[in-house]
């Protein structure tokens, strides 16, 4: 009995036009949408780093000072970085030439280093010469070193990302060089210790965090997507159990006058649904991936399996509805609300929005099957199976079977005086 109502179900919602229109069709259509509408924007995130524009004038005796020394390796591509451009592209000019480009905006600022008053002998000069021998990306992080006859100072016109990185440059070198100068003064024996120390690759203290590089930008609005059509999934439970229910519906009077037990045909239509409704996001899933070639950057089994998990919550929730609701209006309207203010919340039409509740209300994010799902999905393709994934999967399994377990007992004591 059990096989027979589903592959009966399977065909009467492959009967539905609107079924196959808003489920299979409709997501595709907004993800070709989303495509053409982000533009180049979908090809080249706006959030990558780009390489800083700077100058340098040098107007002290010196010839290649070590802060210039420095500037020349932080022109250079870190094997060790995720970068693969250089921090800054340096060019050396005039003062003149360097303010011309400045207001021109050529580039973001200059560094302008003169000679200063300040001496502190020979010794400490060639200290700080040795430590400015390994220069590279890691000065950026305060291995560097200065020259303690000169005094640097950066122009910039507005501020910024790129004001606050040659900032920090100009921060770190000074701070090195107040540290070497003080050992210097206070204890000349401990300054090989300083420099090998400044120049330590093998920072323990220090761990690095590797994200997925695959991830598509603005890929979190795909996400969002495939919630908003897992949802949809809950207009097609309310119009299966339409057809189930006495008070709604002619055949919904049939069905209870038959022998088939009820609870039965429920579960092999909510089953029936999840498949049906899990095609369809594989479809779209598929589809992003391929034609559209906006990686997830994980797994897309396990992509495809969280969108079944997503669909059989969204089934659910719409049998769930369908329990409490009597009338068909409602079972028409509540859905579609149900599922467009939850998608709403889970980012979209508002990308950050999850990020804005998360911080405001975060239990809202948690009771919201959109932004669960939203939130597996994300973490699963950044951070692979970490806490916050299985969590975000147990939420979703508990909604799941919570809105299965309440939409039973409601439709197990319905009753009708009459057929």
């Amino acid at each position: 009995m059990f096989g027979h109502v589903f592959i009966y179900q399977m065909k009467q919602l492959f009967r539905q036009k609107w079924s196959i229109g808003w489920n299979f069709c409709f997501p595709l259509v907004l993800a070709t949408v989303f495509f053409f509408g982000f533009g180049n924007l979908i090809k080249e995130d706006p959030d990558v780093f780009k390489s800083v524009e700077v100058g340098y004038v040098n107007e002290t005796s010196q010839e290649n000072t070590p802060f210039e020394q420095l500037l020349d390796g932080l022109t250079e591509v870190d094997e060790d970085s995720d970068r693969d451009n250089p921090l800054l592209i340096l060019h050396k000019m005039t003062a003149d030439e360097a303010e011309e480009k400045l207001k021109a905006g050529e580039i973001s600022g200059y560094y302008l280093e003169t000679t200063g008053a300040d001496s502190t002998g020979a010794d400490s000069t060639e200290a700080l010469a040795k430590s400015s021998a390994k220069v590279g990306t890691e000065a950026f992080t305060g291995v560097s070193t200065a020259s303690t006859e000169t005094d640097i100072k950066l122009k910039i016109t507005e501020n910024g990302i790129d004001a606050t990185i040659l900032s920090q440059v100009l921060k770190s070198y000074q701070n090195s060089e107040s540290m070497v100068k003080r050992v210097m003064e206070e204890h000349p024996e401990n300054i090989q210790t300083v420099m090998d120390e400044l120049t330590n690759d093998n920072q323990d203290f220090i761990s690095q965090k590797v994200f997925n590089k695959n991830v598509a930008p603005f890929v979190n609005y795909f996400y969002a997507l495939l919630a908003m059509a897992s949802l949809f999934g809950s207009w097609m439970c309310t119009a299966m159990l339409q057809g189930m229910c006495a008070n709604m519906s002619e055949r919904g009077k049939r069905f209870e006058c038959s022998p088939t037990n009820k609870m039965t045909a429920v579960f092999a239509g909510l089953l029936a649904c999840t498949i049906l409704q899990g095609l369809a996001d594989t479809i779209v899933i598929l589809y992003i991936n391929y034609v559209l070639g906006i990686h997830f950057g994980g797994n897309l089994l396990v992509v495809i399996a969280l969108s079944f998990l997503a669909s059989a919550m969204g089934i659910s929730c719409g049998a769930l509805i369908a329990a409490i609701c009597k009338s068909e209006s409602l079972l028409i309207g509540v859905p579609i609300a149900f599922s467009m203010i939850c998608s709403f919340f889970s980012g979209l039409m508002v990308g950050n929005i999850r990020a804005i509740v998360e911080q405001k209300c975060p239990f809202f994010n948690r009771i919201n099957p959109a932004a669960v799902y939203v939130e597996s999905i994300y973490r699963f393709c950044n951070y692979g199976a970490d806490q916050k994934f299985w969590n975000s999967v147990i939420i979703m399994a508990c909604m799941t079977l919570g809105c299965v377990v309440l939409s039973s007992l409601f439709l197990r004591r319905r009753s009708y005086g009459s057929l």
